[in-house]
Formats: structure tokens, sequence, C-alpha cells
């Protein structure tokens, strides 16, 4: 029996994907949550799982199973060899850095997880995906030789639009966009808006960039940026006009 499940990001496509379960019109033996860490991932996501996705889940029959691992995002960036930082932060030249967290985090997990449950190379199981129609640009194939991805509101025709107003027919609360906050994929407009409605949590990315570049100074490294404008971001946000934007293309992340 082929192993069927859906990575789950917390977000709007994901939920939608779940809506979509509960109404017969796709099938996943369970829908799996890669928590980052509490500390890294968005708030409101965390809390909306919990006050929302898991009393739906228990009223529809939909299972809905949280991966987490023995130390978060946020405690491997402040560990880690600053050779390398996990997230894609910018460098001084203006490229980013090998963006690992995705893999390690999400990719990784999921595909530990259905190789656990009986996925082989012989008989892959399928990963679903919430990527939209809006966004088929991030679909791709997987380099993992016991998975299949397949991407079901691509195949629905379902843009990000119609996510929305089906969650909305659903009668349920419309999720934040699901992210790490020190995400450095956010564009401007996404750092503006984490500043003005979570003041809190800008002020915790502003600390985790300067808290890293004190640990590089000290040992004679370049500083790294959270934004591709190579200047601290509480010097960044309200300056630019917020037209660059490079989204996390995996399919596990922002949905």
């Amino acid at each position: 029996m082929t192993v069927r499940i859906f990575s789950f990001g917390g977000g709007r496509q994901s939920h939608e994907v779940m809506v979509m379960q509960k109404r017969g019109l796709v099938n996943y033996d369970e829908f799996v949550f890669c928590n980052v860490g509490d500390d890294s991932e968005n708030p409101g996501t965390l809390r909306y799982i919990e006050q929302v996705t898991k009393p739906y889940c228990e009223r529809n029959g939909i299972k809905l199973t949280v991966l987490e691992g023995k130390r978060t995002l946020l405690q491997e960036m402040m560990e880690i060899s600053t050779t390398s930082m996990v997230i894609p932060i910018y460098m001084m030249n203006g490229a980013p850095m090998n963006r690992q967290c995705t893999s390690d985090y999400k990719v990784v997990r999921v595909a530990r997880y259905i190789k656990k449950h009986g996925a082989t190379k012989i008989n892959p199981g399928i990963v679903g995906l919430g990527i939209s129609l809006d966004e088929y640009q991030r679909m791709r194939t997987s380099k993992i030789t016991h998975e299949i991805l397949e991407y079901p509101l691509i195949d629905a025709r379902m843009t990000l639009a119609d996510c929305r107003k089906l969650i909305a027919d659903e009668g349920l609360p419309e999720p934040e966009k699901s992210s790490c906050y020190f995400c450095p994929f956010h564009t401007v407009t996404g750092w503006r808006r984490l500043r003005d409605e979570h003041p809190d949590l800008f002020e915790k990315a502003v600390g985790i960039e300067r808290r890293l570049n004190e640990k590089r100074a000290s040992l004679g490294k370049d500083n790294v940026y959270l934004t591709r404008f190579l200047r601290p971001l509480d010097q960044v946000i309200g300056e630019q006009d917020g037209l660059f934007e490079q989204p996390c293309d995996s399919g596990y992340c922002m949905v």
C-alpha cells in the first residue's frame, strides 16, 4: 500500500488542502507538520494550529502529526560554525548563503517519516505540497528515490485567492502566512508587516542579526544580513520601496 502524506506548512494553501480532504476531494493518510521550533516558527501559525487546526482535524477525522527535532532552527543558528548560517542569510558580496534550513528541518524529516512508514524505492510514498496555481514556478521533482511529489492545488487549478475563499466558506478564520519570523526570504513588505503587526518579533529578528554579527566579528569574519540591502534590518525597513522578492521555492515553506 502506497504511503500518502501531505507536508503541512500551517498557512493558507495547507489549510485549503485540509478542507479539500474533509470534503473528499483529496485523499491523504495524514497531514505532517514539521515544527522547526517554537522559538523559530511564526507564533501566529503555532497558535492557529493549536486553536483552530487541531480541533478541526478532530471534528473531521483528519490525522495531523507534528514532527519536532532535538534542537530548534534558532538554536542551531546560534551554535553552528560561522562558515554556514543554515538560513539563506546574505553575505557581503550580496549572495545568500546556502539554504540548509528547509532541507534539514522539512524535506529530510518528511522523507525519513514516510520511509519509516513503508515508502521504498520500488514503492515510493506520495508527498503532497501546498503550492497554488499562481506559484506554479515553485513546482519541482524530488531527488529522494522513495518519494514522489504531487501538487493537489495545481491539479485543482486553485489560486491563493481560491484558497482564501474556500477557507472562509468553511467558516475558518484566515491563517497567517507561515514562515520563520527571521526568514531572509521575506519581502520588504513582509518585514514592514512584521514590524507593524508583531513589533516584538521584529525586534527579535533585529537582535538575531546583531548577535550573529557580534559572533562573526569576534572571529574576524564579515557581517551577514537578513536583507539583500546589506545593512542592519532596523535601518533598512522603512527606507526601501519593497519591490524585491525572492520566495522560497521548495514547496515546504510559506504554505
